[in-house]
């Protein structure tokens, strides 16, 4: 067959279909996945476009080694580099891991690997096409030819397609290796093959274009005056290729009609790649070609856009990104990036030789072979990838939780992560450092968010969800002391059991400790001396007697610790699974203590009849430091939030103490002793008074003599019963024999309620009910809105203890 031109009136038609379809061209596709580069340019079209973005300027992320110069452009899928090297190995990188493999020896190989359905398809100089497992490489079968393979395989319907030194083009079934048929060319093929739709089409050492159809007839051929050893590239009915006789053409995909060619100032060795209306190769007189591709009837000067010179001959291919950057090597042992629009060079690296592999572009990074042996892959600052780990697995409300960023990293090499910050999903400040705690007083589900930092400014954010799982570890539930749970409440009162913790040898008619709720265990202390573990069905588990001193004290759990005060001014620890005693730190000499200790991470505060709040660890029973004198024997069980802590005194004072010294911030005198446990919600700190007035102070007021947020409200007798916070409202009951509803916000009364006087027995609050002891021997549950009683239960006498509540009893 011979050379055809085509006639202007033909070029005229075939401008107008080129111009209708331009917008194809310029469709840039949404990188909805990665976009693979998972053979020689790109796609079976050799389109050298690749729809990742690019940004630059770029770094050297990585670079592994072969012991050959590395000719074979890199294939990259599903995270791993595939590469062949004139060494005769076929290499595999992966980018997670950093493991390098390589296959066994072959010939040198200068063909470029196709990577298709988990194998690796590669032609070697010992005359074989291989196929190769793709995580192991190894081999798993061969494609013989009778000369070298340096033409690039293409796999297509499972057809592979390939041409050889021999002068053949072969196809063979992929999976089994059975030739289906060759093609004569008559001479050596190095040009790998684009296909496009039924057509196949290569270049040969004779300088011809060929087309063939996918049985192995010939459709047409198009003679050149030079090699054909540039690969086709066919886009949109358009054959786009080089060739040693300094040109490039442009052919009809049809029946292989010359539209346009252009020439350039030397050999062209490089494959063309198509993106936005544009052809963009390399000519060995060491300039980088941008030309229109649109438009048939154009002079050679309207049809060169720009052109850009590199510093030696470019036998690489280049790579375009979907943002508008090409990138190519050159002999000059550079790979550089250009503006596909404009033609301004934008970056360079140096290489250690020659670079004749094309880049592969592919999850934002670019990947090149060089003659030093090397393979390279460029990102920029890659950013740090945060990870989150925190245990306990299981945190319960108050319980410490250690939250764990130094999973996270920094793939740079000459990079590092200089910042860790932590929102703990609950309102709360932010927290900086790798590994940091948080408490959670409020059982329910967290958005845990990490964003690290690098040293370059790249940020990376990571979320995940954290459920915090409802108990009732203290007395009044956590340290703020609002005795609120999320968890179910009762709403009838049948009796799940009964049990007498006794016999009360001590001489104390009446029990007031509470009851802490962990797992399945409820711990509570008497005044026969003893601590109980009872499981949720009523049988004691064990006890722990700690004569001869009675303790009035309510017990705290804490990572597997209880912790309780004791009328001969110790503080015990016990181990909660055996009930031995882990430490005894004496607080105080001769007074008692009354108060029942709180937990706030690794510190245990609790108050003593010598009117002195103590801080101590809760690992070892350390005393820390502790408060000045407060004027008055200490009855309260100090609160603790916002960094203070809250307590009153039998003086009639009510303190705020700086959390971490215990150094007095404000102190605000009532009218009578402060026995009551303060309640904290938001910046609103409560507190009864035996002057029978509900006190409402700024809990962050910095006064010497605090702020009132609103009037106190009086009741009809004594305070002693410590207020509950929820909805709103805050309840408390008074020895006037009425518990109250306060709004806490306003101090008006929404609703009271007479049950009897209410002594030490506090108000606790769950789904819409509030609970509470009176002396008239009931214990009732409440609705909250409207202090309607909804059931009371009966027991055999006064009712000082506070209820606590988990898992609906």
């Amino acid at each position: 067959m011979k050379k055809r031109i085509i006639s202007r009136m033909m070029l005229m038609n075939i401008t107008i279909s080129m111009l209708a379809i331009v917008n194809v061209i310029n469709v840039q596709p949404t990188q909805a996945s990665v976009d693979w580069w998972f053979m020689f340019r790109h796609d079976e079209s050799r389109t050298g476009f690749s729809s990742s973005n690019v940004s630059l300027p770029l770094i050297s992320f990585r670079n592994f080694t072969t012991t050959g110069a590395v000719k074979s452009s890199p294939a990259v899928f599903n995270d791993a580099v595939f590469v062949g090297s004139l060494d005769g190995y076929v290499y595999r990188w992966d980018m997670k891991t950093f493991e390098l493999k390589k296959s066994s020896k072959f010939g040198a190989i200068y063909s470029s690997p196709a990577v298709v359905e988990g194998v690796v398809y590669v032609g070697s100089d010992d005359n074989n096409v291989y196929a190769l497992d793709a995580n192991s490489l190894a081999t798993v079968r061969s494609y013989p030819t009778g000369g070298p393979v340096k033409s690039s395989p293409v796999i297509v319907d499972g057809i592979l397609y390939v041409g050889s030194s021999d002068r053949y083009f072969y196809a063979w079934e992929a999976s089994t290796g059975r030739e289906l048929w060759r093609y004569w060319a008559a001479s050596s093929i190095e040009s790998s093959p684009a296909v496009y739709g039924d057509t196949i089409v290569f270049g040969t050492h004779d300088g011809r274009v060929y087309a063939l159809e996918k049985t192995g007839r010939i459709k047409w051929y198009f003679q050149t005056n030079g090699l054909v050893v540039s690969s086709p590239a066919v886009v949109n009915g358009v054959v786009f290729v080089g060739s040693n006789d300094t040109k490039i053409y442009a052919l009809n995909a049809t029946d292989g009609h010359e539209i346009w060619n252009y020439t350039t100032g030397g050999p062209v060795v490089s494959s063309p790649a198509v993106a936005f209306g544009m052809v963009f190769v390399g000519s060995s007189d060491g300039f980088l070609y941008a030309l229109n591709a649109t438009s048939a009837l154009l002079t050679p000067e309207e049809r060169l856009l720009w052109k850009n010179s590199t510093m030696d001959a470019i036998i690489s291919s280049p790579a375009v990104s979907a943002d508008g950057n090409v990138f190519v090597g050159s002999n000059d042992k550079r790979i550089y990036a250009f503006n596909a629009s404009s033609g301004d060079q934008l970056w360079n690296y140096s290489t250690g030789d020659s670079i004749a592999s094309s880049p592969a572009i592919t999850n934002r990074m670019v990947f090149v072979g060089s003659d030093d042996g090397k393979v390279y892959i460029f990102v920029r600052n890659t950013p740090p990838v945060a990870k989150i780990a925190y245990y306990p697995e299981s945190p319960i409300v108050t319980q410490q939780v250690t939250f764990d960023g130094s999973q996270s990293y920094d793939d740079d090499a000459d990079d590092y992560i200089t910042q860790y910050i932590w929102d703990f999903g609950d309102g709360t400040a932010k927290a900086y450092g790798k590994i940091v705690t948080h408490t959670y007083y409020t059982a329910k589900t967290y958005k845990i968010t990490l964003t690290v930092k690098d040293t370059r400014g790249a940020t990376d954010t990571t979320s995940q969800l954290l459920v915090i799982h409802e108990a009732w570890p203290m007395f009044r539930h956590d340290p703020t002391h609002i005795s609120y749970t999320t968890s179910f409440a009762p709403i009838k009162n049948n009796t799940l059991w009964t049990l007498k913790i006794g016999p009360d040898v001590s001489g104390e008619p009446w029990m007031y400790p509470s009851a802490a709720i962990v797992g399945n265990t409820l711990f509570i202390s008497s005044t026969n001396y003893t601590v109980y573990a009872i499981d949720i069905n009523g049988t004691v588990i064990r006890e722990k007697r700690l004569d001869p001193y009675r303790i009035y004290s309510s017990p705290a759990v804490s990572d597997g610790l209880v912790f309780v005060g004791n009328e001969n001014g110790y503080v015990y620890a016990l181990n909660a699974t055996s009930g031995d005693i882990k430490w005894a730190q004496r607080v105080s000499i001769g007074p008692p203590i009354y108060s029942s200790p709180v937990i706030v991470d690794n510190i245990l505060f609790v108050g003593s009849q010598d009117g002195y709040i103590y801080a101590l660890d809760k690992h070892t029973g350390t005393k820390l430091y502790d408060s000045p004198f407060l004027g008055g024997a200490i009855d309260s069980s100090p609160a603790v939030a916002r960094g203070r802590l809250f307590v009153g005194s039998i003086n009639g004072s009510f303190y705020a103490l700086n959390q971490t010294t215990l150094s007095v911030i404000w102190n605000f005198p009532t009218g009578g002793s402060v026995k009551s446990s303060p309640a904290v919600f938001g910046d609103t700190v409560l507190v009864g008074s035996v002057d029978g007035k509900l006190y409402a102070l700024k809990a962050t007021s910095n006064k010497p003599k605090g702020e009132v947020k609103w009037p106190p409200y009086q009741t009809g007798d004594e305070i002693l019963s410590s207020p509950a916070i929820a909805y709103g409202m805050a309840f408390v009951g008074s020895m006037d024999g009425n518990i109250y509803a306060i709004n806490v916000t306003t101090g008006e009364k929404i609703w009271n309620k007479t049950i009897g006087e209410i002594g030490w027995s506090s108000p606790a609050v769950a789904e819409g009910k509030v609970f509470v002891g009176s002396r008239n021997k009931k214990v009732y549950a409440l609705n909250a809105k409207d202090g309607s009683i909804i059931w009371s239960y009966e027991t055999s006498g006064p009712v000082e203890s506070s209820p606590s509540i988990l898992d609906d009893i």
